[in-house]
């Protein structure tokens, strides 16, 4: 099958691809299935839906921005997506990117969504652990300082 995209123009998939939201999303709950696109040159992801072109959510691994990141997984919702072990699960956050603003772009930690990749299953966890900002800045901002003429 083939699909426009938000991000990444027209792609060819198959039925096998497509990651089953059981719920949804919060906010989208009659988006129902996306695909995992993995660009190979980039840290960043995307989560597309099939059913909505407009519908695509930048995603990132929260560990690459907070090492320690760390939450439980409810019994009954490892279950719902086939996780047997933790390693099975592919944790992701959305980012937001401000209209024309990337330099504001912020990362959900509140708010991870867990993909078992080999059941084709996912779903958005809320955690309520104040660690972990729902906005937490993406680029961190350099200070410049000049030393123009110290010697």
């Amino acid at each position: 099958m083939n699909m426009e995209t938000k991000f990444f123009g027209e792609i060819e998939f198959s039925e096998e691809d497509i990651i089953h939201f059981k719920q949804g999303l919060p906010g989208f709950r009659e988006e129902t299935q996306f695909l995992y696109l993995t660009p190979s040159d980039s840290k960043f992801s995307c989560l597309q839906s099939v059913k909505t072109r407009e519908v695509a959510f930048i995603t990132i691994s929260p560990f690459i921005v907070c090492s320690d990141y760390d939450f439980e997984l409810d019994d009954d919702l490892a279950a719902e997506l086939g996780l047997s072990t933790p390693e099975e699960a592919m944790v992701l956050a959305i980012v937001t990117v401000p209209p024309g603003e990337p330099k504001k772009a912020t990362v959900n930690l509140q708010a991870p969504v867990v993909l078992n990749l080999h059941k084709k299953t996912g779903c958005q966890v809320i955690i309520n652990d104040l660690r972990y900002p729902l906005r937490l800045p993406l680029w961190k901002e350099e200070n410049v300082e000049t030393t123009a003429g110290v010697k």
